[in-house]
């Protein structure tokens, strides 16, 4: 090595160093001035606060017509309900003809398996003349929203 790479590799490495030391200088100074503040705050009486409750979940429910029509709603709006609270009762007047249909029929079977199944029916039928539907889960009914912003009034 020559006495002018010697020198020029000297100053190189005098000038890196120089350059680490102030730019680890600055960075400490940074870090000395943030605008960061704790303030410690309690709430004093009375206790007011605003803003919107909503539930974590929205259960539906929704007209299904394979029930019949809706013979019976349970429930007003705004009312608070708990879990498996009846809400609405079905009817469904189709029913009907097919109920006569095996009451007329059970008179005229032979065996006793037969009228024991055409009773297994009737009951069926009988209890599917009415169906009530149930609250899903604890909470608050809203009546006639299909869109919750858009009530029908």
């Amino acid at each position: 090595m020559t006495k002018k790479t010697k020198l020029f590799l000297s100053v190189f490495s005098s000038f890196v160093l120089i350059t680490l030391i102030c730019a680890t200088y600055y960075v400490i100074q940074n870090m000395k001035n943030t605008d960061i503040q704790t303030v410690e705050a309690r709430l004093t009486f009375p206790y007011h606060t605003s803003g919107i409750v909503q539930s974590d979940y929205y259960y539906p429910v929704t007209f299904q017509p394979q029930f019949g029509q809706i013979h019976e709603i349970h429930v007003k709006n705004g009312q608070q309900v708990s879990k498996e609270t009846p809400l609405l009762t079905y009817y469904n007047p189709l029913k009907i003809p097919e109920i006569n249909a095996l009451s007329s029929l059970s008179t005229q079977f032979h065996t006793a398996r037969e009228a024991y199944e055409c009773l297994r029916d009737l009951v069926k039928l009988k209890t599917e003349l009415y169906t009530t539907i149930q609250t899903p889960v604890q909470g608050i009914v809203r009546l006639h929203e299909i869109v919750p912003s858009k009530k029908i009034q």
